[in-house]
């Protein structure tokens, strides 16, 4: 593409005593703008700052703002792409020390993302060309689980500690598909995150990084040793929050598995007073937490379990919850025998800081839901929690509670 104008003169009227046209080779315009200095056709007039004759570099009377339309279409598909238009130039790396015409070249070179049937307006100088790069991005498919509704499957949040860029978490949980190892097949839990994407943009597509398997492996803490280890178990129903701490950007992902404790004879449910005594594991809830801020997504090599014994089943009762607050995050899941299970974990630990239990006399809860913030950023510390009461006598009913740390010491 070309700028068919070529007209290098300026409308100089920074003088409003003497408005005039001025023409400045290229080596004088780019001293100026980088020193500034006197208009070179009134030497003994006033010296101007940099900044005025910047501010002239793109009103050059042959610079044009060229619009290219585009018209894309896909004939074996009806899927919107979207358009990466990248400008060719001769420098890929910005340097603090170039000339500052170089700096404002690099700087306004194309490089966005529009839709498929879209217009880009491009600032050019007179006579100046550019060529430009086209990739076509076509929407992604991802298959997964996105039940129950109580969950929070799919969260944006600023990405890393550039507030002019957000990134899109997503979990979910579907069969495996890797046919090369023995887990193939098998219920199991996924994130991904996507590709950073300009808050300023209206045209941006969701691009999605490669997933990650986070339910491979789990270790839970037992009495009898250091942990149990289970490979690939079955997993389903994953939850997530993102939250900023200190300079870092953490993932909470909280999912159930599926396994039970075949050795432990213990039948004591998890909110028996004297659980402790039992080494028993049952669908336990697991969580992993994931450093999202970075370039790239390095996944701890296992998930612990924060819940060692859950009983019930997830699809009748409801599937765990978590919330981030300021200082440390809200848990809820359900529990047949049990109830409501609450807890709250500060985010320097591994192991709940307080938990306890949320029953109804003549009744059934079940499904907890909690909001998914909390207002980090305001220093709140507390959370609400819904669920679902059934009334053996009447209709169901929903209730609702706000949790805190002090709430959940008053149970305790």
């Amino acid at each position: 593409m070309q700028n068919k104008r070529t007209d290098p003169l300026i409308y100089f009227d920074a003088d409003s005593s003497k408005k005039q046209i001025l023409f400045l080779s290229t080596a004088e315009f780019d001293e100026l703008c980088d020193s500034g200095g006197v208009n070179p056709m009134r030497p003994e007039g006033a010296s101007y700052p940099n900044s005025v004759w910047q501010s002239y570099y793109w009103k050059r009377l042959g610079a044009r703002e060229i619009t290219i339309p585009f018209n894309y279409c896909d004939s074996t598909s009806d899927d919107y792409a979207l358009l990466h238009v990248k400008e060719l130039k001769a420098d890929e790396t910005y340097d603090e020390d170039w000339p500052w015409w170089r700096k404002e070249r690099f700087k306004n070179a194309t490089d966005t993302v529009i839709g498929q049937n879209s217009s880009l307006a491009i600032n050019c100088l007179p006579g100046e060309g550019k060529m430009f790069k086209v990739e076509i991005y076509k929407p992604e498919h991802i298959t997964g689980n996105l039940e129950h509704s109580n969950q929070t499957k799919f969260i944006v949040f600023q990405d890393g500690n550039d507030t002019n860029k957000v990134r899109y978490h997503l979990v979910y949980h579907k069969p495996n598909s890797d046919t090369n190892h023995l887990y193939h097949n098998i219920m199991s839990v996924f994130y991904r995150r996507s590709y950073p994407i300009d808050i300023k943009s209206s045209n941006k597509q969701i691009v999605w990084e490669p997933e990650i398997y986070v339910s491979k492996e789990v270790h839970i803490k037992d009495l009898r040793s250091d942990s149990i280890v289970l490979q690939a178990p079955p997993s389903y129903y994953p939850s997530i929050t993102v939250k900023q701490e200190g300079l870092s950007t953490k993932a909470y992902i909280v999912f159930q598995s599926k396994a039970n404790d075949s050795i432990s004879t213990c039948d004591y449910p998890a909110c028996y007073p004297d659980t402790n005594i039992c080494k028993k594991y049952k669908n336990p809830i697991c969580e992993m937490i994931l450093d999202v801020g970075d370039a790239s997504v390095i996944p701890p090599t296992y998930a612990n379990a924060i819940q060692n014994t859950v009983y019930g089943d997830i699809k009748e009762y409801g599937s765990p919850m978590i919330n981030a607050s300021f200082m440390g995050n809200y848990y809820a899941w359900a529990d047949s025998i049990c109830g409501i299970g609450v807890a709250y974990k500060q985010n320097s630990s591994i192991e709940f800081d307080y938990k306890n239990y949320i029953s109804a006399k003549g009744g059934i809860t079940s499904h907890p839901s909690l909001n998914a913030y909390s207002y980090p950023s305001w220093t709140e510390n507390d959370c609400s929690l819904d669920l679902l009461l059934f009334l053996i006598s009447s209709l169901n009913k929903f209730s609702f509670k706000t949790l805190s740390k002090l709430f959940l010491v008053i149970l305790l």
